[in-house]
């Protein structure tokens, strides 16, 4: 049973004028430990009051979300600040292979819906974070838990690019610690290898506040029931990785915001986890009609810094190395043009 926004968190929210208004719609990832209910106290604890509505339900992806008539009828209710949504990892991963469900329409029509509402609103598209096995459950799959998130990275921020949406790094940030600190199995993530545990659920309320604040909770005094040690890390975790890279995150304006385009059928990006790009990096592309084609690489700012021209006009896949050792780290865009194609791509370069 879904609660209203009274009922779970009291009447007075309702009359708090300088307070922001905050949507979430998702499933059960957002149901497990209430998630909007660490968030608000995650806010409350650091100053910021919100409204919280949502349409949280269990077993559902954002594709049921787009023809649900109660999820429209929360996205018309009031002038949200913001609309959180939460997708799958697997159609997020694999969007050619779980396609029944499919991220990209269903955030587009969303979103068609939530700007019709009001046209201030930001929609911050939650990363999905991987399962802790991975695929390798599935006979015949290989991918494990780091293949995985290293999918659901490159197309959550291709999503995002191409619609025009904040991203809150969930997924990224449960990468770092579970990098970082080597933990046992089943420490983010509960038994299911799926749904996340409390300190999955706390980790992400943090990122969720510093993405949509742009600030640190570091002197967040709530702690759920986990340790002052652990909340700590975690709050720790979700600064640094939501505001060390905005830009990553489109929190930050540059001069190719609105422009970046649909998500391409024709580049696709060989990136080299953990690290997306790294001194050496294979970018390929297929075509389908014979053509010469274009690639050119801007820093964030909008300036050139390296030029491809590929005159091998056959059909089929072309891969260029770009060799990117004397270039700093950071945000670069990757355009590819040809007499009938513009296609932008956000990539970026860790050393």
């Amino acid at each position: 049973m879904l609660l209203s926004t009274a009922g779970m968190f009291g009447a007075t929210q309702a009359v708090k004028q300088d307070s922001c208004k905050v949507l979430f719609i998702g499933n059960s990832y957002f149901k497990y430990n209430n998630l909007p209910y660490l968030f608000r106290n995650i806010s409350d604890s650091l100053g910021r009051p919100v409204i919280i509505g949502q349409n949280i339900v269990g077993g559902t992806n954002l594709a049921f979300h787009a023809e649900n008539e109660l999820t429209e009828q929360k996205i018309y209710d009031r002038a949200w600040d913001y609309v959180v949504l939460m997708p799958v990892p697997t159609s997020t991963a694999y969007p050619e292979i779980y396609n029944e469900n499919p991220v990209f329409p269903s955030v587009k029509a969303l979103k068609e819906k939530i700007i019709d509402n009001c046209d201030s609103t930001k929609i911050v598209l939650c990363m999905p974070w991987a399962f802790e096995d991975g695929m390798i459950w599935l006979s015949g799959w290989t991918d494990e838990y780091p293949e995985m998130q290293a999918k659901i990275y490159e197309n959550t921020i291709l999503i995002a690019d191409s619609l025009n949406l904040v991203i809150a790094p969930v997924g990224w940030a449960w990468n770092s610690v579970l990098q970082e600190k080597n933990y046992p199995l089943h420490y983010l993530h509960l038994s299911d290898w799926s749904h996340p545990s409390m300190s999955g659920s706390f980790l992400m309320a943090c990122v969720i506040y510093s993405t949509i604040f742009m600030e640190d909770t570091e002197d967040c005094e709530y702690l759920a029931v986990i340790s002052e040690a652990e909340a700590n890390y975690f709050q720790t975790v979700a600064t640094r990785i939501v505001l060390d890279s905005p830009e990553l995150w489109n929190l930050k304006e540059n001069c190719f915001d609105g422009i970046l385009s649909e998500i391409p059928e024709k580049i696709q990006l060989f990136s080299n986890f953990p690290n997306p790009f790294n001194s050496s990096t294979k970018i390929s592309y297929i075509l389908t009609e014979p053509e010469f084609v274009n690639l050119s690489v801007y820093d964030i700012s909008g300036r050139l810094v390296e030029k491809f021209i590929d005159s091998d006009k056959s059909i089929g896949t072309h891969v260029i190395t770009w060799n990117a050792s004397q270039f700093n780290s950071g945000i670069y865009i990757l355009k590819m043009e040809t007499d009938n194609i513009l296609l932008f791509r956000k990539v970026m370069i860790v050393k």
